[in-house]
């Protein structure tokens, strides 16, 4: 059975976690992602160190970004071919993006891991980026830290959509969303349309569980009693799914009233939901994942591999607006226990900010160093 198609007509999209799929099957992107149904793809790639040094491909894109701006720095190169694999996606999906007047055919664009750690950079170089590619299918990405939820309402007045990535919590997904409705009244405050600007809320699935699982573990070995370590296991493998199911339900309660109205009348569109990080854990698998979390107004990451291997039998169903009592008594009983989750999701982001910023320096220092020897041998 064709998936995609099939949980389509339930209201479900699919991305593709980047570009690199695209890349390795060595098709055009717009050949591909029109056969497939493919609704967008999350992130665009630019080249790892690794790639820059070992790989002939990655060494010609650099070398001309050189020749084409012989002064130009190693972060201007990075930011060049991420504008380059940003506008053929972006273009690939552009027919996608119109049939659907609007709705699909997004990527997501990453911002210099340099310029994610204050409101203010996030929101300049956002504007930056939407300014250089000059296309309304594309969402900027903002980690879903405090400086990155802080930008979602300025970029959307800005006519900027966005794509909040890696959140863990209901918490921060209800800010995501506040955020996201207060930059559209201020548009519509200032007569401006809306119904071009979107934001996705994605929530880091397989993060999820990992870290709660981690900290039930973490429980354990403090109190490592026999009976203790079976309630603890019976509670691992179970918050990523009760927090999605939790978020859709708090998301459903917030798009009633009178603003929400006023600004569905000016053709707002639902903050979509976004399953992020949808990969095995030690306890579920990509397919269970999958299969607990159908349902409409929301979006499915999945690199290439793993969208081939949930192919499934049968018609698949809505599962998303099940056991809300059982999940809310998850979170009751993971605090009972004594799980302290707001900390470790902020160590978590700010871990992951930082291992991002680390490697983005790596492919720096991978840019200079092509260049130098370029210059040598010129």
């Amino acid at each position: 059975m064709d998936l995609v198609k099939s949980t389509k007509r339930l209201g479900q999209s699919f991305w593709l976690q980047d570009s690199s799929s695209l890349i390795d099957l060595g098709e055009e992107p717009a050949v591909f992602l029109g056969e497939s149904g493919i609704a967008g793809v999350a992130g665009c790639l630019t080249p790892s160190a690794d790639d820059i040094r070992n790989r002939e491909s990655c060494q010609h894109a650099v070398q001309a970004c050189f020749e084409a701006r012989d002064s130009i720095d190693a972060s201007g190169i990075w930011e060049g071919l991420l504008l380059k694999e940003a506008a053929l996606l972006a273009d690939s999906l552009m027919p996608e993006h119109i049939a659907s007047r609007g709705s699909e055919g997004i990527v997501g664009i990453p911002l210099r891991p340099d310029q994610v750690f204050d409101t203010e950079d996030i929101c300049a170089y956002g504007r930056h980026m939407a300014r250089r590619l000059n296309r309304h299918n594309v969402a900027v990405r903002v980690p879903a830290s405090d400086a990155g939820i802080g930008a979602v309402s300025v970029l959307i007045e800005d006519g900027i959509s966005v794509f909040v990535t890696g959140l863990m919590d209901r918490n921060r997904l209800g800010r995501t969303h506040d955020q996201y409705l207060d930059g559209l009244s201020a548009r519509v405050h200032r007569r401006l349309q809306i119904d071009h600007v979107q934001c996705f809320a994605g929530l880091d699935i397989a993060g999820i569980d990992s870290m709660v699982d981690h900290l039930l573990e973490e429980a354990f070995q403090h109190d490592p009693q026999p009976e203790r370590k079976i309630e603890l296991e019976g509670l691992k493998g179970r918050a990523a799914v009760a927090t999605a199911r939790l978020s859709a339900a708090m998301k459903s309660r917030r798009l009633q009233g009178p603003k929400w109205n006023n600004l569905l009348r000016n053709g707002a569109r639902e903050m979509a939901l976004v399953w992020e990080n949808i990969t095995a854990t030690g306890r579920c698998t990509a397919r269970t994942y999958f299969n607990s979390l159908i349902g409409p107004g929301t979006i499915s990451v999945l690199p290439m591999e793993a969208l081939q291997e949930l192919q499934i039998e049968g018609e698949p169903s809505v599962s998303l607006f099940q056991g809300y009592s059982q999940a809310d008594s998850l979170f009751a009983e993971l605090t009972r226990k004594g799980i302290e989750l707001h900390r470790e999701i902020e160590h978590t982001m700010d871990r992951q900010l930082d291992q991002a910023l680390e490697q983005w320096i790596t492919t720096l220092e991978a840019i200079t160093e092509l260049r130098a020897a370029s210059l040598l041998f010129t």
